[in-house]
C-alpha cells in the first residue's frame, strides 16, 4: 500500500487519465474529486459488500474539477467568490 499526504487542491495521478483531488477537509471528512475516461468504473467500497444489492446507474458524462487555484479554505469557490 502506498501511503500519501495530500493538501486541499492537490492530486494524485494514477496511470496516465485517472486525476484524485483531495477537494476539502473538515474534521474526520475529506471530499475527493475523481476524474477518470468513461470506462473506468469507480465504487464506493462498501456498495461491493456481498448481499448489498447494488443499483445500476448509468455513469453520469465527466465532470470537470475547479482548478487547484479556486480552492478558498478548504471549498470550492463558487462564481460569487470570483
Amino acid at each position: 500500500m502506498l501511503v500519501l499526504s495530500r493538501k486541499v487542491g492537490e492530486e494524485i495521478i494514477i496511470g496516465n487519465d485517472i486525476r484524485v483531488r483531495v477537494l476539502s477537509v473538515q474534521g474526520n471528512q475529506i471530499r475527493l474529486g475523481f476524474v477518470a475516461p468513461r470506462d473506468v468504473e469507480i465504487q464506493r467500497q462498501e456498495l461491493l459488500e456481498p448481499g448489498r444489492n447494488r443499483p445500476a446507474r448509468p455513469r453520469p458524462a465527466a465532470v470537470s474539477l475547479p482548478a487547484p487555484d479556486a480552492i478558498v479554505e478548504g471549498r470550492p469557490k463558487d462564481e460569487s467568490d470570483r
